[in-house]
């Protein structure tokens, strides 16, 4: 355990040394300038992060200098930046924003950008930043979720990981944990809160469910496909959950991974960072929904342009999005952000791209490489606009009905469609 924080320290001391530690470059004269709007304070250790690697740009310019811009992910905000003149020329946003955007013709297209470099990117992610075969995002940063697990406890319950090959063989460890030791399987989400629809979601798409039909006109969730992956989350998996999970969100479940309570808890990248705030109280291994043939809840952020961005600047905005998801780029985002409590930095992040594993982070901590394999199988929490309201008004507080005995999942999927379908309409 100290090893790896050694190892972690000595990979921030090299990047940030490779990085320079110059002061804060200034623009040049007749320079064209650009502003960078990130979904985080730029007052954050995230901005601070992110801050470092616009000025590594700026200092190798001449011609172009990108000024960052603190930000969030809020709708109407977001809104008023793209029609108001004078917003930010280039913006990180969600997937939804970026298809919503991009169709209201908010956003300037993006493929030939990527044209070049379509064989490094996940199709299944160049989808979600596009609209009727146009793509208006650059796969940027992102997380999936996997499954986490307590080396300590698998060597307790003799559980073999190389056995868990399928959803199967996954629910069997979990029973062999419950039988083997004094923990619980895995932690569950069940509270009336967001994280119980990204979690439930998964396992819909994993049974081979779908939300909506592929023209995105019709709720399609009430299927025999959705209902089995409801029933192997709330039945299944639940029987070997942890004692009250009907009422806990994921900050609760990471609370009993950390305490040493549960075997597995299904996380993103932030599971084992956690691990590591904690003091290494135990080792975390990783196995991602791709290899036992499951779909992963995905997070991709885009890097965006505004459609009225002035034509003698595109291609200064090309040559930054070309350096932000450069390897180059991602190498120190990897580096992570400081923690002033803990003294040292965390990785917050992971590339959205397919040919970043031979960084030196991963070779060092390839437990994260799992984090990206989900990008090959996303689940699309949010497949359509609409969907905004359907799950504010029924999807949530649905799913927990039903998790604590109140409604049926047969009624849940009844409810879902004929509302939702109203919605639509």
């Amino acid at each position: 355990m100290k090893i790896k924080l050694l190892g972690l320290l000595l990979l921030i001391l090299i990047t940030l040394t490779s990085c320079g530690t110059e002061s804060e470059p200034e623009p040049k004269p007749d320079a064209i300038e650009l502003s960078f709007r990130i979904t985080w304070d730029i007052a954050s250790a995230r901005g601070d992060t992110l801050n470092r690697v616009v000025s590594r740009f700026n200092n190798t310019q001449d011609e172009v200098f990108v000024t960052l811009v603190g930000g969030n992910e809020d709708f109407e905000e977001t809104k008023n930046l793209l029609i108001e003149d004078g917003g930010p020329e280039i913006m990180v946003l969600p997937y939804r924003f970026v298809q919503y955007f991009g169709e209201s013709g908010d956003l300037r297209e993006v493929d030939d950008i990527i044209e070049d470099e379509l064989d490094s990117h996940y199709e299944s992610i160049l989808a979600m930043a596009s609209v009727n075969n146009v793509t208006y995002g650059v796969p940027w940063v992102g997380h999936s979720m996997s499954i986490l697990y307590n080396e300590s406890i698998i060597e307790e319950a003799d559980v073999d990981i190389d056995a868990i090959v399928d959803f199967e063989t996954f629910a069997a460890a979990l029973l062999e944990v419950e039988q083997n030791t004094d923990k619980a399987g895995i932690g569950l989400v069940g509270a009336n809160h967001h994280d119980i629809t990204w979690m439930t979601t998964q396992f819909i798409h994993s049974f081979g469910g779908t939300l909506v039909n592929e023209e995105n006109t019709a709720i399609t969730i009430n299927s025999d496909q959705a209902k089995e992956g409801l029933e192997y989350y709330i039945n299944g998996l639940g029987s070997c959950a942890q004692e009250g999970w009907e009422n806990h969100t994921g900050i609760d479940v990471m609370e009993k991974f950390r305490n040493q309570e549960i075997a597995f808890e299904i996380q993103g990248p932030w599971g084992i960072t956690d691990i590591w705030k904690a003091g290494y109280p135990f080792e975390v291994g990783t196995i991602s929904f791709t290899d036992i043939g499951g779909y992963s809840e995905v997070g991709p952020l885009m890097l965006a342009i505004q459609s009225d961005v002035d034509e003698d600047k595109i291609e200064a905005v090309k040559s930054f999005i070309d350096y932000m998801s450069s390897k180059q780029a991602m190498e120190i985002i990897m580096s992570g952000e400081y923690s002033p409590k803990n003294e040292t930095y965390y990785p917050f992040r992971v590339p959205a791209r397919k040919d970043m594993e031979d960084l030196q982070f991963f070779v060092m901590f390839p437990e994260f490489i799992n984090f990206m394999d989900g990008f090959e199988n996303p689940s699309i929490n949010s497949p359509v606009p609409q969907w905004t309201e359907i799950h504010e008004l029924y999807y949530q507080t649905g799913l927990h009905e039903v998790v604590i005995g109140n409604m049926t999942i047969e009624e849940f999927l009844e409810l879902i469609e004929a509302q939702g379908n109203l919605l639509l309409e």
